[in-house]
């Protein structure tokens, strides 16, 4: 089945589950995130250009921070930088996503409880629903040819 594969597949994430909290600075371009990062390599707190800089309202004014995750619930575009940073640092490039363009901060990780095969499961089926949810979602905007308009929003 899907949730075996998927279990198979993610073991490690089940039977030695991390948690890590993350901070961000999201930018409209990778030139403005590539000129953060040299403020930041210059010594400008992350949190300072947080606050100042990100377009994201509800993070910039908690100094970027996005809360904790558990690595199965980080976006799918951030999941090979969270896993190269230590605790501490930011990443070198910006990550793209379909918000924008974000400098990430791994202020945080713990090791979590092994989970039992039925906890996984519960949460493989969760992650798989979601999943095909998300591609519907996708599908039907590319049918209807939706733009967000995500100055809009603010």
């Amino acid at each position: 089945t899907d949730v075996e594969k998927y279990f198979n597949e993610n073991r490690k994430d089940f039977t030695h589950p991390t948690e890590v909290r993350l901070s961000h600075i999201l930018t409209t371009s990778e030139a403005d995130a590539d000129n953060l990062i040299k403020k930041l390599k210059s010594g400008t707190s992350f949190e300072e250009l947080a606050r100042k800089s990100s377009l994201d309202p509800v993070t910039a004014e908690k100094a970027g921070d996005l809360g904790k995750f558990k690595h199965t619930e980080i976006l799918p575009e951030f999941l090979e930088t969270v896993n190269a940073l230590s605790v501490g640092s930011y990443s070198s490039k910006a990550v793209k996503t379909p918000y924008g363009y974000h400098i990430l901060k791994k202020t945080g990780e713990k090791l979590l409880p092994a989970m039992s095969k039925e906890e996984a499961v519960q949460e493989i089926r969760k992650l798989l629903l979601k999943d095909k949810f998300d591609k519907w979602i996708d599908e039907q905007k590319a049918k209807l040819n939706v733009k967000i308009d995500y100055s809009a929003l603010k």
